[in-house]
């Protein structure tokens, strides 16, 4: 029951819990954040290359057709990792479920906006992200793992 005079009120840190039933760690969160961020700058950069590799005008316009397949691919695959659990320590099957989204719903979304998708394109894109997106996460975690 409700009395005057108190407060009602939750403390969000104090109710949130992630699946193991924990409070989140703050720093783990920031870790994810970091990683949210690379690997936006890594999506970016894969666009801004196949730009660059087939002469294409590298105006915000062209890069953003260019990228946006692949960047709510990205966000997709983030949304589903955070709903199983990413783990900011340790490579999980959230990150290769964030990059086997990327890579099949941004060449999926490619299509449907009209672009191609050739066999050549496939394998290298394919190539490209896995390397962009776990490459990073592999050296990042096992360096971590060796202090």
């Amino acid at each position: 029951m409700y009395r005057r005079g108190s407060v009602n009120r939750m403390d969000a840190t104090a109710t949130t819990k992630d699946r193991t039933g924990t409070r989140p760690d703050s720093k783990g969160s920031a870790a994810l954040g970091w990683w949210l961020l690379a690997d936006l700058i890594l999506v970016s950069l894969f666009a801004l290359i196949g730009r660059v590799a087939h002469r294409e005008s590298l105006d915000f316009a062209g890069w953003f057709a260019t990228a946006s397949p692949f960047l709510v691919a990205l966000a997709v695959g983030w949304a589903i990792a955070l709903l199983l659990g990413v783990d900011a320590k340790r490579v999980s099957f959230a990150d290769h479920t964030i990059i086997a989204v990327t890579i099949a719903l941004g060449l999926g979304l490619r299509v449907l906006s009209g672009e191609t998708a050739a066999v050549p394109f496939v394998l290298v894109a394919t190539v490209v992200l896995l390397v962009f997106l776990l490459v990073p996460r592999l050296l990042v975690r096992t360096i971590a793992r060796r202090r």
